[in-house]
């Protein structure tokens, strides 16, 4: 630099020395024109709390699962005390196992609707048979078709055979039950059919036929492999034998073991008897099934025969037993029934004039019409009694006729209501053992993180002893000796589940206790109680909530698991109850099970995605963060 104020001189790095004139025009002022000024804060103040609730709402599965859970939890409290259905437990006589019910009959689903398939058809009557209702049938619903039974007769069956079937080395035979007697027997002849059993490597097997000519002494006109129909001289061959004259005498057809393993046999499809051009009825066999049925025919005492291949006509259709529960049907009252409904307000009657006197008042009457009056006298009393259509939901004290959305059990009880009621006593007994580990577990955990030392290793080996405790063996025992009530299963899950929350608070502890702001806080005089409570404490409490929260579907699952082994609550119902009430229909009313097992899982999916949102709002370092 030299003193002349308009040059620059300055030395490299070769140590050359450089010049640069300095010009008054050479700077000028790049922002003079600009007014420059305090700028005001666009951003808002905000609490913790606010800030929290901010970050919860970023994570929509947090959200969605916290709309979803307090829709249940919103259910659990109105629905048990909403609907009017009973569920205490007494049995509903007729209410039994009702489908689930959500739109109208003959939508197709969820229409409380069964639909039933290989059902036998009886054509007389044009209906299906079993122990169904014929006012419940959907009779436009109902498609027959073709098909065969095997080894059981049956009345709505024809045809078929009588299939003559053994194993091993012994024989088997088939005869008719109704005897004959003729004086001549020369002009008596046998049609039969006779068609193998089909059968893997098959043999011929020979057959039978033989006629008892007393007591125990047979004949044996036909012995033969030979199949399909097949006419006999019986006349002719007892001839040979010196018999022209039979005394209740019986057909049987047989085969005769050949000591084979697999099961053989033959079937027999008809036998007819005839005495010159007479037809023999009464020892015939036409009808494999009638024959049977009928019992003119039977087997031997051994064996493996039976009927095969009768023709029989099935069918398929749709039944709605909400008809045969809650519609009309025909009831008998009494003249005191009546009189009470009158007394009641609910009806008109005079029963001077009869059935057409009859006038309903209110819409709860159950009686839709009175169809006869009639007069019957016993033990010198005559008593009036009075046949009327009546509405079963109306008797039963319900305005409209029920919708059962989840069905109803084996005892009637509406599943709606009583998964619901189960859910709000599941939900009850889980936030109070939950709340009550989440305070001893905070307490026990935060003085062994905090204190550390002695303190920490001995209630840390008194933790260790506990833990090693199986947890359901201690409730199974605490429940099998102090009972199945409310109070002792909050006590046994109690003992040992604050052990999960202790040992996070005491994780967190030591985490936080020696960071600065406690060392600046404890150099500044701050209490023990103070360092916990205000400062270790708050920045601690987001994963400790998130595992006191996720807490409560582990109770609920505990309490499932136990309750399904069946020492659950007692006199109180519960998902686990339920659960455990059902398990014997999981073959025929699957529903039983799908709902209270649908709203578990809902549940416990619901508190973990919401505990994990609570965590990350709740987390003191994602403050302000976007």
């Amino acid at each position: 630099m030299t003193n002349d104020k308009e040059l620059f001189v300055y030395k490299d790095s070769s140590h050359h020395e450089h010049s640069i004139a300095l010009k008054e025009d050479a700077f000028t002022f790049q922002h003079q024109s600009k007014n420059i000024k305090d700028v005001s804060f666009k951003g808002k103040p905000t609490t913790f709390l606010r800030d929290c609730f901010r970050r919860f709402c970023k994570s929509r599965a947090s959200i969605t699962a916290s709309i979803i859970l307090g829709f249940l939890i919103l259910l659990a409290i109105i629905l048990p005390f909403a609907l009017p259905y009973d569920v205490t437990g007494g049995t509903t006589s007729g209410m039994e196992f009702l489908p689930p019910k959500l739109f109208p009959t003959g939508t197709g689903f969820w229409d409380g609707t069964k639909s039933y398939k290989d059902i036998i058809f009886d054509k007389d009557t044009n209906l299906p048979q079993g122990d169904f209702d014929e006012s419940s049938i959907v009779k436009e619903s109902i498609k027959t078709y073709p098909g065969t039974i095997d080894n059981t007769p049956n009345k709505f069956a024809t045809g078929g055979y009588i299939r003559i079937a053994s194993s091993g080395t012994s024989g088997d035979y088939v005869w008719s039950d109704k005897t004959f007697t003729l004086s001549d027997t020369t002009n008596l002849t046998l049609t039969y059919e006779v068609q193998p059993q089909i059968m893997e490597n098959y043999l011929p097997v020979p057959y039978y036929i033989s006629v008892a000519a007393g007591e125990n002494e047979y004949f044996v006109v036909k012995n033969s492999r030979q199949y399909g129909e097949q006419t006999v001289d019986v006349g002719s061959f007892l001839k040979e034998q010196g018999v022209t004259s039979l005394e209740s005498a019986r057909i049987r057809v047989g085969i005769n073991g050949i000591g084979q393993e697999e099961m053989i046999g033959v079937f027999l499809k008809s036998l007819v008897l005839k005495n010159g051009t007479t037809t023999m009825t009464d020892v015939s066999m036409i009808d494999a099934n009638k024959a049977l049925l009928d019992k003119t025919w039977k087997y031997s005492s051994g064996g493996l025969s039976g009927l095969a291949g009768a023709t029989i006509t099935y069918c398929s259709f749709t039944y709605n037993p909400y008809q045969k529960a809650y519609g009309n049907y025909t009831f008998v009252y009494s003249k005191n029934d009546i009189q009470d409904m009158i007394d009641q307000g609910l009806c008109e009657y005079d029963f001077a004039v009869g059935e057409s006197s009859f006038k309903a008042l209110t819409d709860t009457c159950p009686i839709i019409s009175v169809d006869k009056q009639s007069e019957r006298t016993a033990a010198g009393i005559t008593v009036i009694e009075i046949t009327a259509t009546v509405s079963r939901y109306k008797q039963k004290g319900f305005a409209n006729m029920p919708y059962h959305i989840f069905g109803t059990d084996s005892q009637g009880r509406d599943m709606l209501k009583y998964v619901f009621e189960g859910l709000r006593n599941s939900l009850g007994l889980a936030v109070v053992i939950s709340a009550i580990c989440f305070l001893c577990g905070l307490i026990w955990g935060a003085i062994e993180g905090y204190f550390g030392g002695m303190v920490d290793m001995t209630m840390e080996r008194i933790v260790d002893v506990l833990a090693n405790i199986p947890s359901i063996i201690l409730i199974t025992i605490c429940v099998l000796h102090l009972g199945q009530t409310f109070s002792v299963f909050m006590l046994a899950m109690c003992m040992t589940g604050w052990i999960g929350s202790a040992g996070i608070t005491r994780t967190q502890f030591y985490r936080f206790k020696r960071r600065e702001y406690v060392l600046a806080s404890r150099s500044l005089g701050a209490s023990d109680t103070r360092l916990i409570v205000n400062h270790i404490l708050p920045n601690a409490m987001g994963t400790i909530v998130t595992s006191s929260v996720l807490m409560i579907p582990s109770v609920i699952f505990t309490e499932a698991t136990i309750a399904y082994l069946g020492i659950g609550l007692a006199g109180m119902s519960s998902l686990g109850v339920i659960l455990n009430n059902n398990q014997n229909f999981i073959g025929s009313n699957q529903y039983l099970l799908i709902f209270p097992s649908l709203v578990l899982a809902i549940m416990l999916i619901c508190f973990n995605l919401f505990g994990n949102g609570l965590r990350d709002a709740l987390n003191p370092s994602l403050k302000g963060s976007e």
